[in-house]
């Protein structure tokens, strides 16, 4: 086997990260043998970035000349101390419109939502200097954000190493070296973190169940996923039964984000004390159990006309909310007033965006659960409950076991707590400010995250 984020022209066909697949070491071996084969050894490796840069930046202008901001934020690092704020958010400013379209336009075009790309993008000096950004950023603020971009843009850029020239493959030879630097060093500075947080959840007893608890102005709003499954269980697993019920189904034969033809063996029945709901188990026998009425829309989608009348003639006090993974709540059923609860894995606003269970274990050896209102920006509604998890062994799927576990342990705590305040809900406004936005881990960040929990 080989590395496989590879492709032919990765600008025109995008590398797909989603759910990739855990390997163990075989992958970083593979990783490694790969990136081995674009070395030069024969220079210590140094930056180009370092090199001047005399076009100024126009920091009025609604068009974005891409080179001029890389080196205007290279200039900041002079004094980086006292500008570290605008180099990280100038970073992440470039970082989402690669991350969002994996290209580096030569320009880019002020806009409401941040910027849209124009002009040429396959210029690759300029993902050389992207990455050398990056390697600066990451060096400077151990900016994991950085450090995933810049493993996925030199994925990119070693894709056309047969036509870049002898400098330009020198730059790259010189990049490779560093990342594997910074991999490494992550690698020390994050097992040396678990070994100091070495400690594990406290079991929890089962009880038994005689009756239930009942929320009949609830309603369950769950895409066809194992995350659902995970939620609809724990449910049932707790004595807590939810009136109404509504599953979303996909009527193509394509997989939705979060959604698996051939879900995984449960590993066990507890991850570190906390229950690990059963995969293989059907959304619809853990809802019969929970729900008197099961509503199926094979929609797709919750942003449909369909699902917006339910709601409107139902008119639910509190909706938990299990969709598609990466799908956005629209707007029209956001402004119908219905709080809509939503686990979120990571501690808000520290980790916000996506497989932030990753980010969190690499940062802070933890992973976390948040459970917020919907709102209509990503990730940035009110805080219910946040609780912080040990990690796991490595021996557990995260992606499908821990994550799902972890999230419906929140779920269930949230849910009693709210039957306690008479089905009422306390929550708090966010910092909206803090905190910093992720994207979906790189396979290396995965496997290091994974690996050295075994």
């Amino acid at each position: 086997m080989t590395y496989k984020y590879i492709c032919t022209d990765p600008l025109a066909e995008k590398i797909n990260y989603e759910y990739s697949p855990y390997l163990g070491k075989l992958f970083i071996d593979q990783w490694k043998n790969y990136r081995d084969k674009f070395r030069i050894n024969n220079k210590e490796a140094i930056l180009s970035l370092d090199s001047e840069y005399k076009n100024q930046l126009d920091i009025h202008s609604e068009k974005i000349i891409t080179k001029d901001l890389i080196y205007f934020i290279k200039s900041k690092f002079d004094n980086h101390n006292k500008d570290s704020e605008y180099i990280k958010e100038s970073t992440n400013w470039l970082i989402k419109r690669f991350e969002l379209t994996k290209r580096i336009y030569t320009n880019y075009k002020k806009t409401e939502k941040g910027g849209k790309g124009i002009g040429e993008f396959r210029d690759l000096n300029l993902y050389l200097d992207f990455a050398e950004l990056l390697i600066k950023t990451y060096k400077s603020f151990s900016h994991l954000p950085s450090l995933n971009s810049l493993i996925k843009c030199l994925d990119i850029v070693i894709c056309y190493e047969n036509i870049l020239n002898k400098k330009q493959k020198l730059r790259l030879s010189n990049i490779i070296k560093i990342e594997s630097e910074l991999f490494n060093n992550l690698r020390i500075s994050y097992i040396n973190l678990l070994n100091q947080k070495k400690t594990k959840e406290i079991t929890k007893q089962n009880q038994s169940i005689n009756n239930f608890t009942k929320f009949p102005n609830v309603l369950f709003i769950a895409a066809d996923t194992i995350r659902s499954r995970g939620y609809a269980q724990s449910l049932l697993k707790n004595g807590l039964k939810i009136k109404n019920s509504i599953i979303i189904k996909s009527k193509s034969n394509s997989i939705k984000t979060g959604k698996s033809t051939s879900p995984p063996i449960r590993s066990k029945e507890y991850i570190n004390g906390i229950f690990n709901p059963d995969p293989q188990i059907s959304l619809k026998e853990s809802l019969k159990k929970i729900s008197d009425n099961i509503t199926v829309f094979e929609s797709e989608t919750i942003n449909c006309k369909s699902i917006e009348t339910y709601l409107k003639n139902l008119k639910p006090n509190l909706i938990i909310y299990s969709g598609f993974g990466g799908e956005i709540v629209s707007s029209n059923l956001i402004d119908m007033g219905i709080p809509f609860l939503h686990l979120h894995s990571g501690i808000l606003p520290t980790f916000r965006g996506s497989t932030t269970i990753y980010y969190s274990l690499l940062k802070t050896a933890q992973c976390g659960v948040s459970a917020i209102l919907l709102s209509s920006q990503i990730d940035a509604g009110n805080i219910i409950k946040y609780k912080n998890y040990s990690p796991p062994d490595g021996n557990c799927n995260l992606d499908y076991e821990y994550d799902t576990a972890i999230r419906a342990d929140l779920l269930v705590d949230v849910m009693l707590k709210y039957y306690k305040n008479n089905f009422k809900i306390k929550s708090e406004k966010q910092k909206i400010n803090s905190g910093e936005t992720y994207y979906v881990i790189h396979p290396l960040l995965k496997h290091l995250a994974i690996l050295a929990l075994n």
